[in-house]
């Protein structure tokens, strides 16, 4: 997690930030954008890692199976 510190605006094409980050002292990284998710998204995102750690193989086979099939048929 990291905290905004600059803004980089282009006219054309990504904007660029630089990140501070909240346990890393003295370190900035400069990010585009589209590299950016809320803490909110990062907390669901968590969330369903844990959900798919606690799968066997064989149902996260099947769960892989089924969200290809998704995205297929999304397109």
């Amino acid at each position: 997690m990291a905290t905004i510190v600059e803004h980089y605006a282009t006219p054309e094409g990504e904007d660029g930030y630089s990140l501070e980050g909240f346990d890393v002292v003295t370190v900035t990284i400069e990010v585009a954008a589209s590299q950016i998710i809320s803490i909110a998204q990062w907390q669901q995102e968590e969330m369903l890692l844990a959900k798919l750690r606690q799968l066997s193989e064989a149902k996260r086979s099947q769960l892989e199976d089924y969200l290809d099939f998704l995205l297929q048929k999304k397109n």
